[in-house]
């Protein structure tokens, strides 16, 4: 068993996860499917990892997320700009998967991001629902989602309510059939 402390960066996409250790610089490739998780599990469970560090890509690393947790693995989903950042600042400008996946060990072992607990499935599922569903899962009442409100009219507004005036394409046109009798009401409204 390695006594030193290995930092693993893995790149998840749809198809493949692209893993690198950050001290011996080895890196490899699975499929991004059970199989795939079960075969990168086996030789991260041989060696003394400090942290895994995935970045968040919008929900595709939660299932590995709980699969290297499962195995009592210290992974952790990190935001994905901050990676970029600390990319940029390296002069490392280069976007690959196996390159992204270097990157991603040399933060785990220079930043060490904290370890957070996975979401149960509960707050899981209601966080796939978007904004309403996040909100929820923290027991707040959702938020109004759209046009904010309107704030109230400054001046009243004008109906015109004489006989004579019906609703067109450019708001109130006059008909013709009907003689005006009477000047339009002003109604605050």
């Amino acid at each position: 068993m390695n006594q030193t402390d290995v930092f693993v960066g893995i790149d998840v996409a749809n198809t493949r996860l692209a893993v690198a250790l950050h001290q011996s610089g080895e890196t490899w490739t699975v499929p991004n499917d059970e199989a795939g998780i079960a075969t990168l599990v086996a030789p991260l469970q041989q060696r003394r990892v400090a942290r895994i560090v995935l970045e968040a890509t919008g929900g595709l690393e939660l299932p590995r997320l709980s699969a290297l947790g499962a195995a009592a693995l210290p992974a952790v989903a990190v935001n994905s700009r901050q990676v970029r950042a600390f990319a940029k600042a390296l002069g490392r400008l280069a976007k690959t998967d196996r390159l992204d996946a270097h990157v991603l060990a040399l933060f785990a072992a220079r930043v060490r991001p904290a370890l957070r607990p996975l979401p149960d499935q509960a707050t899981q599922a209601l966080s796939a629902w978007g904004p309403v569903g996040a909100n929820w899962s923290r027991g707040s009442r959702p938020k109004r989602i759209g046009r904010g409100r309107r704030p109230p009219p400054s001046k009243p507004t004008v109906r015109r309510t004489s006989p004579g005036w019906r609703p067109g394409w450019s708001g109130w046109i006059r008909t013709w059939a009907a003689p005006q009798t009477e000047p339009p009401v002003a109604r605050p409204g």
